[in-house]
C-alpha cells in the first residue's frame, strides 16, 4: 500500500488468516463527531465525541461488553463538539488505561487554548493525558495498529503549513487505523491547506471519516484524489447548512459512496441524489480483507478492500441438501441442511438451490434459488410434478463446493384449510333490525378467502351445510331483523379450492331499535329571493338506514343563538321557505335532522342571510315621439337598495350615463331617456346583494 510499514502489514495479514473482525462505530452524535471502535481482541478506542451525547458512545460500549474502561480516547481538536462528550464519558464512570491523546499544550496565534474540563479529565484516569507524536504507531497486537498521521499543521515525512496560519481546525490531530487490508482515516475538522499535503503521503484509503462535517472548507480534490476512497462518512447535525454541495460533488468526482450519520434540511439538495443517509449510528465490520457498512435506514453493503485478498480459493465444508418437507400447502416444498464451515471465514455463506425436472439435470452454471439460511421453501410447483435439487455452499470469493447430493419430491396439492379464528363480536349497531358481525382476517395459501356466515335461533341449530350468507371482508351487518329476537352466529373461512376451518365460535346478539341519529352534513346554502322579505334554505339529503329523515330548522337574529328546544319549523323536504321578514336585517340559521325513531343529528353548521329589499316591478316603459310633449322616463322604488344600474340595447352596449336623473328622493330615482335613440332597451338594476331584476323600455 502507501510505505513500508503498511507493506509489512500486508504480507502479515496473510497470517491472520480467519481472524475475528475490527468493528467501527460511526456514532450519530448530532452536530459533532463520534467514533468507537472495538479490535478483534476486544481493544476500544473512542475518537471525539459531541458534548451531551456521551450516553450514545456508552451504550456502544456497553453493547459490546465494556462497562467501566477504555484502552485509548483521541481527542482531534478543542472545540466542545469534538471533546465536551469525552469529558461527560470520563466523568460518567468510565475509566482510561492506555492513553488520552490529544494535539498537546501549544497555543497559535489562532488556536483554542486546551480545554480545563478536558485536562482535568484526561488527568483523571489512569493512563493520563498524553501528546500524540506524529508517526507513532499503537499496536493493538491483534492485526491492528493506529497511526497518528498529522497534527498542528505537520503531517507524517516532515511536510507541514505554518501553524499560526491555521485556525484550531487546521491543527486538527488526524490518525490512520489499519487492519490486513483494511484502512481508515478520520482527522477531525481538518482544513484544506493541510489537507493537500496529507493526501500524497498517506495515500489511497478505504473509507475515510469527512473532514469537518462536509464543510466547503475541508475536504480539497487534491486530498479526496491522493486518498480516493471507496467509502466517506459525514457524521453532522442540523445546527451549519453541512454538508455543502461542492463537497458532495468532489467526493462523487473520485466515485466515493456517500454516508451520512443525519440527513440536514439546512444542507445541499445533493443529499437526496448523493447521500446514503442511516438516520442513526453507522456500523462498520471488516476482518481486512472486505467490509460491511449497515445501521439505522441503511441496507447492508459488502464492500472489497482496495487491496483484494487472494489467498482464499478453499470453497466451504458442506454437506448438502438434508431433507425436503411437503407441509401441504399446495405446491410448496421446504429445503433443509446443515450449517456449512469455512477454514478461511470466508462469509457471509450462501447456498446456492440447483432445481430440475429430472435427475440429475440441474445446471450448475445457473442456481435456480439462493439464500443465506440452512432452509428455503419453493413455491408455486405444480402438484403432482416430480422435482430433483442439489444444494451447494459458496463463500464471500466464490468459492462454491462441488457436492451432488441430490434429493427429489413430489408436491401435494393444497390440503390445508384456512387459519381462522372465528367470529370476535356481535352487536346490535344501533340501527333498527340490525346486527353487526366483525372477524379478523385469515391466511391461507390458497387465496382469496371468503367467509361463510351461519345463523340460527339457538346455539345447536347452527346448520353449518347452508350457510345464511357469504362475505369477502372481514365484517357483515344482517338487516331486517325483528327487535329483541336474539340469533347465534358462526363464521368460517373458505380457500379458493374450497377447504373449509372448522371453528365452532359461537356468539349471539339481538337487534334494537333504531338509536342511530341520521348522518347530516347541515345546512349547505341561504338565499335572498326576489320576492321581498323571504329567504330560501337549502341542504343536502341525511343519511339513514332505517326511517324517513325530517329536519328542524332554528333561526337566530345573532350569530349561535338558535334555541334547539324550539324549532321555526319542520320538513321532509331538501328547502325551507322563511317568509314575512322585514326587510335589511340578517338571520342565522342552524338544520338538524331527525328520524321516526326520535333521534336527532347535532351538528352546528350554521349558514345566514340577509333579506333584500323589495324593487317593484312594473309593466314594460312606453315612451312616445314628442319629447316636447312627453318626458321619456321611469321611476325606481327603494333606490336606496340599489348600488347599479345598466341600460342594454340588443347588442349589450350600455347606455346608462348620470345625466338621465332627473330627480333623487328617499323612495327611488326617477330618469329622462330622450338621449336615448329609438330601440328596444333593458334596464338591468342590480340592490347591493347581488340581486337583480329587469325592466323593458321600448323607445319610439
Amino acid at each position: 500500500m502507501k510505505r513500508i510499514t503498511v507493506f509489512l502489514i500486508l504480507i502479515l495479514a496473510l497470517l491472520f488468516l480467519g481472524a475475528e473482525e475490527l468493528k467501527v462505530y460511526f456514532a450519530d452524535v448530532g452536530q459533532g463527531d463520534g467514533t468507537v471502535v472495538i479490535t478483534p481482541s476486544g481493544k476500544t478506542v473512542v475518537l471525539d465525541c459531541n458534548s451531551g451525547h456521551q450516553s450514545t458512545l456508552a451504550s456502544i460500549l456497553q453493547e459490546n461488553g465494556h462497562f467501566g474502561s477504555i484502552d485509548y480516547i483521541v481527542l482531534s481538536h478543542y472545540h466542545s463538539d469534538h471533546y465536551g462528550g469525552l469529558d461527560e464519558l470520563i466523568s460518567g464512570g468510565y475509566n482510561v488505561t492506555g492513553g488520552c491523546y490529544d494535539r498537546g499544550n501549544t497555543q497559535y496565534a489562532d488556536s483554542n487554548s486546551v480545554p480545563s474540563s478536558w485536562q482535568s479529565a484526561a488527568s483523571s484516569t489512569t493512563a493520563g493525558r498524553k501528546t500524540a507524536v506524529l508517526g507513532d504507531i499503537i499496536d493493538f497486537e491483534d492485526g491492528v495498529t493506529m497511526t497518528f498521521v498529522c497534527a498542528n499543521g505537520e503531517v507524517m515525512g516532515g511536510n507541514s503549513v505554518d501553524p499560526d496560519s491555521l485556525d484550531e481546525n487546521g491543527l486538527s490531530l488526524g490518525v490512520l487505523i489499519e487492519y490486513h487490508n483494511f484502512d481508515l482515516y478520520i482527522g477531525g475538522d481538518l482544513t484544506d491547506s493541510v489537507e493537500k499535503i496529507l493526501g500524497p503521503v498517506m495515500g489511497d484509503v478505504d473509507v475515510c471519516r469527512v473532514n469537518h462535517h462536509g464543510s466547503r472548507t475541508s475536504s480539497d480534490p487534491i486530498f479526496l484524489n491522493a486518498v480516493s476512497p471507496e467509502v466517506s462518512v459525514i457524521s453532522l447535525g442540523s445546527k451549519y447548512n453541512h454538508p455543502h454541495g461542492e463537497v458532495l460533488s468532489d467526493l462523487d468526482n473520485v466515485n466515493s459512496v456517500i454516508y451520512q450519520t443525519e440527513y440536514n434540511e439546512a444542507g445541499s439538495y445533493l443529499q437526496d441524489s448523493l447521500s446514503l443517509i442511516a438516520e442513526g449510528n453507522i456500523f462498520l465490520t471488516t476482518d481486512g480483507c472486505r467490509y460491511i457498512i449497515n445501521g439505522g435506514d441503511l441496507t447492508e453493503v459488502i464492500y472489497d478492500c482496495d487491496v483484494h485478498c487472494t489467498h482464499d480459493v478453499n470453497p466451504p465444508l458442506f454437506d448438502g441438501l438434508d431433507a425436503i418437507t411437503d407441509l401441504g400447502n399446495g405446491g410448496e416444498l421446504i429445503l433443509s441442511w446443515a450449517s456449512a464451515s469455512d477454514t478461511d471465514n470466508s462469509t457471509p455463506i450462501t447456498y446456492n438451490i440447483y432445481m430440475s425436472d429430472s435427475s440429475g439435470g440441474q445446471n450448475f452454471s445457473a442456481p435456480s434459488y439462493d439464500t443465506r439460511n440452512e432452509s428455503y421453501t419453493v413455491k408455486s410447483l405444480v402438484p403432482g410434478t416430480e422435482y430433483f435439487f442439489v444444494v451447494r455452499s459458496e463463500d464471500y470469493y466464490e468459492n462454491e463446493d462441488a457436492n451432488l447430493i441430490e434429493l427429489s419430491a413430489v408436491p401435494l396439492s393444497d390440503i390445508r384449510p384456512p387459519v381462522f379464528s372465528g367470529l370476535a363480536s356481535a352487536s346490535s349497531n344501533g340501527n333498527l333490525g340490525e346486527i353487526q358481525l366483525y372477524w379478523s382476517a385469515a391466511s391461507d395459501n390458497s387465496p382469496p378467502v371468503s367467509y361463510r356466515i351461519y345463523r340460527a335461533l339457538t346455539s345447536i341449530a347452527i346448520d353449518y351445510v347452508t350457510p345464511h350468507a357469504v362475505a369477502s371482508g372481514t365484517g357483515y351487518t344482517d338487516t331486517l331483523l325483528p327487535i329483541g329476537q336474539t340469533y347465534y352466529y358462526a363464521v368460517r373461512a373458505v380457500d379458493n379450492i374450497g377447504l373449509s376451518d372448522t371453528n365452532t365460535v359461537i356468539l349471539s346478539a339481538a337487534a334494537s331499535g333504531d338509536t342511530v341519529a341520521p348522518e347530516f352534513n347541515g345546512l349547505t346554502a341561504v338565499f335572498s329571493t326576489s320576492n321581498g322579505g323571504e329567504l330560501l334554505l337549502t341542504w343536502q339529503a341525511a343519511d339513514e338506514n332505517s326511517d324517513t329523515v325530517s329536519y328542524s330548522i332554528y333561526r337566530s337574529s345573532y350569530s349561535m343563538g338558535q334555541n334547539f328546544s324550539s324549532p321555526l319549523g319542520t320538513t321532509t323536504a331538501l328547502k325551507y321557505y322563511d317568509r314575512a321578514l322585514p326587510w335589511g336585517k340578517d338571520y342565522y340559521y342552524i338544520v338538524r335532522a331527525f328520524d321516526d325513531s326520535g333521534n336527532h343529528d347535532t351538528n352546528t353548521v350554521e349558514k345566514s342571510g340577509f333579506v333584500s329589499y323589495y324593487i317593484a316591478e312594473t309593466a314594460p316603459i312606453e315612451v312616445f315621439p314628442n319629447p316636447a310633449v312627453t318626458r321619456k322616463s321611469f321611476f325606481v322604488d327603494w333606490a336606496n337598495e340599489i348600488n347599479d344600474i345598466q341600460i342594454l340595447d340588443i347588442s349589450g352596449v350600455d347606455h346608462y350615463s348620470e345625466r338621465y336623473l332627473i330627480e333623487r328622493s328617499s323612495n327611488g330615482f326617477e330618469y329622462d331617456l330622450r338621449g336615448l335613440s329609438s330601440g328596444v332597451y333593458i334596464i338591468l338594476l342590480k340592490s347591493r346583494h347581488e340581486t337583480a331584476w329587469a325592466k323593458f323600455a321600448h323607445i319610439k
